[in-house]
């Protein structure tokens, strides 16, 4: 049984509770603490999925002192009916539907497997209104050249193509100036323009729009602030603003699509010498300020594709003389970096508003020259947004990316709420795809177009993750009704009849194959329900709602009397909301217990640091509780807009003294403690003048040894660790040569890109960043993991490097030669083919998990793009070690030092008196 548990726990080291914590068992006083080294912090994924999570219909009990929820935790007098609060030791009565509790009849969140659970607000009725759709705001910059102009109108097209039809969406495009796109106005193109070399303030953007208080010339009285207004069936929205500039997907496709057709690059000349006027501060202060005046606490997204450096108005970050270069890491050191300062603080400000009105920034960077990121990092980082960074918008990392945003498979990101509710008059089902009544005769299934004469028409949206295109959809009569008969593609078919009672019969299964090669369904075959017109439906099976975008969240973490809280890093912002259990001490967005999450999705991951602030009343005897606590509520709007809230109660043990504690040793977590210090490290090098991260690093390093390591004094061959520690040097060492701490070959854009990602991915994907995974295939063995050293390569060996950045299969020399000379094309040499083949599918299971995509590097022995892989690699075989290298191997033109080396002089250091 135990080790069944803990295999589990190494396939699954986060478990139920998504959360995973540098050591679990906490000292219990703040000297003790001192002198773990290691900071006490745990690591959440809020609404990672995971099949054993309950869902129950009611609202959770909350602790009228703390407000912490009813959890497995707290002791219950079910005599008296009375729980107490594992919190604040407060006893709070069960209200009176809790009568019936007893020791054998206990409600779910009392069950000590049920950790984690999910609660259902909605109130009586809620369910039937209508989820609100979700909300597209591109921002295109037209600074650039035609072929780029080219590659990012194709993204949009099939962005565009891939909306719900019930998604709003605007359009922007900038250069010198803004241009409003108005797609309610049919007749034409109609556009608002703003000057890009003034700040435009969010009153001035209302004004302008017609959306402010004062009705606009040539507009109706009223034109202005309209509460109530209902649009196209999409919901009740405060402002006229949403017909004129935010459409249904359905009704502004062809005007969308018309209008990136005559859409030009910036026409506005520029002179020899100079850069292209680009006003994208100013873009994204409208792009806000329309936001906010049409959906105000609606959850809406500003996708902004930036194409270079904006150059004009606030949010510049260099001037318009080409001589003049954009800042670099020098430069910012020096503070030699004339507009740095100040569009930070316009980005911040942006931030701030687009959080006020629960609006998010997903930034799209696509350039050979920086853009701006370290700059906007900021307003997308506090929003949750998403942030992608390429040299081209015809580049794999942009185009695949972009895609994976609007699509609907198991590898999506959700953030089009998977298509997988079946709509049909008013009806709602878990159906593997999406029925809609048409007015026209048509039906439209993979790009097919099936003329069928009937009496009702439906559209059909199959969204398995791999249609069989061979595979005809028709509609069937039978008995007078119109039967549409679905699938996805992986053997699972449905189908929806018209009911001539005012209703519908949708099923699955039950379908058989007519003699004409097509489907029908069988008399009396499968599962079926009926619904009245307007009824809401049951979820059928095969539902799945693993992959979703959530908006409009916010964190709150309850603690033990003596842990405080010092504040979180990731993609949140502070609520400044003070209570007893906030720290002195801030880190990231502190001074708080409650943070807002305008986005998040099932990977988004938060590092809450904590201090413990033991008291002498606390520690006295008698009023020892061995066990700690700390509670995670998020709440948050599911795709069916029903509002959620997500109870993660996790316990921990004290242990009195680090010194000779096995339950603190056992409990270190590597892998944890290795991201949380990289977040760590990563914040204080942006935050903190002049600090040095090698130096932190290697101090904190040594210090950990010396407290943990078993050793003689001033005896370096006698030192040893403990196998709960043997990894972390190693971590630590490549920490030291990531581009997380070396930014000298990396534009402060790239550098901020890598940290935004380090700081929102969960603890797996972060490990790989700092530390990459290599696997050797050959003919001699099966695939395996291979050290991450130079020795590692050989001429009859093909490597796999995942660093999460980027995804290398590199070919020895002996391989690459066969390859080149076609061996893989003839019938004898089948084992070289599926060799070569081995890595590229691996390779493809990696890519299609990972978001942003990565970008994938094939090269060979010796060539020019091995550098991708030697760069990563211990180069424990350099030019000045060459006799040491074996045959077919290959040598690092460095002077960095191996790991070895590194490790001798940490045992030297840790051992001394």
């Amino acid at each position: 049984m135990a080790s069944d548990m803990a295999t589990a726990a190494a396939a699954d080291p986060e478990g139920i509770d998504g959360v995973r914590m540098t050591w679990n068992a906490w000292p219990r006083t703040k000297v003790e603490a001192s002198k773990c080294v290691i900071p006490m912090a745990a690591s959440i994924s809020p609404i990672r999925s995971h099949p054993d999570i309950p869902t129950l219909p009611y609202a959770p009990l909350r602790c009228k002192t703390c407000m912490a929820a009813l959890n497995p935790f707290c002791r219950v007098d079910f005599t008296a009916k009375i729980w107490i609060c594992p919190f604040c030791f407060q006893r709070n009565h069960f209200p009176p539907h809790y009568a019936g509790i007893s020791e054998t009849n206990v409600p779910a969140e009392l069950y000590p497997q049920y950790t984690t659970l999910q609660y259902s607000l909605s109130a009586a009725g809620a369910a039937h209104a209508p989820p609100p759709p979700p909300v597209y705001l591109f921002v295109l910059d037209t600074c650039m050249i035609e072929e780029e102009m080219g590659f990012v109108k194709s993204a949009l097209r099939r962005a565009i193509v891939s909306l719900p039809d019930n998604a709003l969406v605007g359009f922007i495009s900038y250069g010198t100036q803004v241009h409003v796109h108005e797609l309610g106005f049919s007749e034409m193109n109609k556009v608002y323009i703003f000057r890009g070399s003034k700040e435009v303030s969010k009153d001035q953007v209302l004004d302008h729009l017609g959306l402010g208080r004062r009705a606009q010339p040539g507009y109706p009285k009223g034109a202005g602030q309209q509460p109530g207004v209902v649009q196209n069936g999409v919901g009740v929205f405060p402002n006229s603003g949403v017909n004129r500039f935010l459409l249904p997907a359905s009704d502004c496709e062809y005007t969308l699509n018309a209008l990136l057709d005559e859409l030009q690059t910036d026409q506005w000349p520029v002179p020899p010498g100079s850069r292209a006027l680009r006003c994208t501060g100013v873009a994204l202060s409208v792009a806000a300020g329309l936001l906010g005046a049409c959906l105000p606490g609606t959850g809406a997204r500003i996708i902004a594709l930036v194409g270079g450096p904006c150059t004009e108005g606030p949010g510049t970050i260099v001037s318009k003389d080409l001589s003049e270069p954009v800042r670099s890491h020098k430069d910012l050191d020096k503070d030699a970096a004339p507009y740095f300062q100040k569009a930070v603080k316009f980005y911040d400000s942006l931030g701030k508003q687009l959080v006020s009105q629960g609006h998010v920034l997903d930034l799209f960077a696509s350039a050979l020259d920086q853009v701006g990121v370290a700059e906007m990092k900021v307003a997308v980082e506090r929003t949750g947004g998403l942030v992608v960074l390429s040299e081209s918008f015809g580049h794999s990392v942009f185009k695949d990316s972009f895609k994976r945003l609007f699509d609907n498979g198991e590898q999506s990101l959700g953030l089009c709420f998977k298509s997988i509710v079946g709509v049909w008059d008013g009806f709602r089902a878990n159906l593997r795809a999406r029925v809609r009544k048409l007015s026209n005769s048509q039906i439209r299934v993979e790009n097919r177009d099936l003329w069928i004469p009937a009496l009702q028409i439906w559209e059909i949206e199959v969204s398995g993750e791999q249609p069989v295109a061979e595979e005809v959809w028709w509609g069937l009569r039978r008995g007078g009704n119109l039967g549409v008969v679905i699938g996805d593609g992986g053997g699972r078919r449905g189908w929806v009849e018209e009911s001539g009672a005012g209703g519908a019969q949708v099923g699955l299964g039950g379908i058989e194959a007519s003699g004409d090669g097509q489907w029908r369904r069988a008399r009396g075959g499968g599962r079926r329900w009926w619904w009245p017109t307007g009824g809401v439906a049951s979820k059928l099976e095969g539902s799945n709602h693993s992959t979703f975008k959530i908006f409009g969240g916010t964190l709150e973490v309850y603690c033990s009397k003596d842990i405080k809280i010092q504040g979180v890093l990731g993609p949140c912002t502070s609520l400044e909301k003070k209570g007893v259990a906030v720290a002195d001490t801030v880190i990231g967005q502190g001074n708080t217990t409650t943070w807002k999450l305008c986005s998040l999705d099932k990977n988004t991951c938060l590092t809450v640091y904590f201090d413990i602030a033991s008291s002498e009343r606390s520690n006295a005897p008698g009023t020892l509780n061995p066990e700690l606590y700390l509670q995670f509520l998020t709440s948050f709007q599911n795709p069916e807009g029903q509002p959620m809230l997500r109870v993660t109660t996790v316990s921990r043990r004290w242990v009195e003294s680090v010194v000779g504690s096995e339950e603190l040793v056992q409990g270190f977590d590597q892998e944890t403690a290795a991201v949380v210090m990289a977040r760590l490290c990563s914040h204080k090098m942006e935050m903190e003048e002049g600090f040095d991260a090698t130096r932190w690093l290697d101090r904190n390093l040594i210090r950990l040894c010396a407290k943990f390591g078993d050793y003689r004094k001033d005896d370096p061959a006698s030192f040893t660790l403990n196998p709960c520690f043997s990894l972390f040097p190693q971590f630590m060492f490549n920490l030291r040569r990531s581009q997380f701490v070396q930014v000298f070959n990396n534009s402060p854009d790239e550098t901020a890109y890598f940290r935004m990602l380090l700081n929102r991915e969960c603890i797996t994907n972060a490990a790989v960043m700092i530390q990459p995974s290599l696997i050797s295939y050959s003919f001699n063995a099966p695939p395996s993991p291979a050290l991450l050293d130079v020795a590692s390569i050989a001429a009859d060996r093909i490597l796999l490097l995942d660093s999460y950045f980027s995804v290398v299969i590199f070919h020895g020399m002996t391989i690459a030669q066969w390859r080149n000379m076609g061996y893989q094309n003839q019938p004898e040499h089948q084992a070289f083919k599926q060799l070569l083949q081995a890595p590229h599918d691996d390779a493809e299971v990696i890519i299609r998990e990972r978001f942003p995509v990565p970008r994938l590097v094939v090269c060979d022995q010796h060539g020019s793009q091995a550098r991708f892989l030697l760069a990563k690699l211990n180069p424990s075989a350099t030019y000045n070690n060459m006799n040491e290298m074996a045959a077919g191997s290959d040598v690092i033109f460095t002077d960095d030092v191996s790991l070895q080396v590194f490790f001798e002089h940490l045992q030297r250091l840790a051992v001394q008196s």
